[in-house]
């Protein structure tokens, strides 16, 4: 199994390093894509595996309240963190929405206002 969160490889190219009855579990993938996010990705994958010995499933997280209650004590008592990136004023917003586009961000931007 190969877990893709980036969506830096095509299906095509994942192929080539799974089993015959490996499973690519597709979590996101590029944000170059206008206003779909990482959706062309994501189909197309599946699109690509269809016919295909192995396959290629997306995998979406259902979050509740419980969850995210869990995830705030956890900020609050310091036992994970969130990391930043880059930080970028309202005014520059355009320029953090065009360095999230290339894909090299390795934590979140964030747009203070």
């Amino acid at each position: 199994m190969i877990l893709d969160i980036a969506g830096s490889r095509s299906f095509l190219e994942l192929r080539r390093v799974l089993t015959p009855d490996a499973t690519v579990v597709l979590v996101g993938g590029r944000m170059t894509y206008r206003g779909l996010g990482p959706i062309p990705h994501l189909l197309g994958s599946r699109l690509k595996a269809i016919g295909r010995s192995q396959e290629a499933v997306s995998f979406l997280a259902k979050v509740t309240p419980g969850d995210l209650a869990v995830l705030r004590e956890l900020f609050e008592a310091g036992t994970i963190e969130s990391v930043i990136d880059r930080e970028y004023p309202l005014e520059d917003a355009a320029e953090a929405l065009a360095y999230l586009g290339e894909g090299h961000a390795k934590g979140k931007v964030v747009v203070t206002i």
